[in-house]
């Protein structure tokens, strides 16, 4: 009997600890993702305990009541989770409001989410600048607005080529006009959309590579 007492109080102090815990909270926060687009915002809330940081799950729902709001009203807004789908690039403002059921105390935090479209930069590694028509031109595909700086070098090191502008073409000439011979160019590009230079290699040549 006495080992049954002492079992009793001690599952009694697990309960009771579970539900200080649950009524503890210090403030709310959210993390933005976009696994499928990014025009569609996945929003996971979470909360500070102290200095510990955890995520709220479904169960959750249970002792808390949420509240999605912002510029945009996302279609579920009750649950701990939410997604917004966004129609046009721009900055917008996402809010989540908690309520603690236990003892009604709301908890919010805002922040503004900046959508925009990724930055695509697609370069080539091989062109044929032997005015047969076909694949003459070095083109980097970039579908933004701000400026490339691109310096292309030979393998030993002699810049050849540079330029600062959103689109970067290049004939396969040197700054004074003259055509460089076939062989491999290395290049750098860097701009202030990148986190960091992309640079790789470029193969010019002369002849048509498709010829057997």
């Amino acid at each position: 009997m006495g080992k049954l007492k002492v079992f009793i109080f001690i599952l009694f102090l697990v309960i009771s600890t579970n539900i200080i815990a649950q009524t503890n909270i210090d403030s709310v926060d959210f993390i933005v993702d976009f696994p499928e687009s990014y025009l569609k915002a996945h929003v996971s809330s979470g909360y500070f305990e102290g200095a510990i940081n955890e995520k709220f799950e479904l169960a959750d729902t249970a002792n808390y009541e949420f509240t999605w709001s912002g510029d945009l009203t996302p279609g579920i807004d009750s649950l701990h989770a939410a997604i917004y789908d966004f129609s046009i690039e721009g900055n917008y403002l996402v809010s989540l409001s908690v309520l603690e059921k236990s003892t009604t105390t709301a908890f919010s935090f805002s922040r503004v989410v900046s959508i925009a479209a990724p930055v695509i930069l697609d370069v080539p590694n091989v062109f044929t600048p032997n005015g047969d028509g076909q694949n003459d031109l070095f083109e980097v595909f970039y579908n933004g607005t701000t400026n490339l700086e691109i310096s292309i070098f030979t393998r030993n090191g002699t810049l050849v080529f540079d330029a600062v502008s959103p689109s970067i073409v290049w004939d396969g000439r040197n700054s004074s006009g003259s055509e460089l011979s076939e062989g491999v160019y290395f290049y750098i590009i860097k701009s202030a959309v990148l986190s960091k230079e992309k640079k790789g290699f470029v193969y010019l040549y002369r002849s048509d590579i498709n010829q057997d």
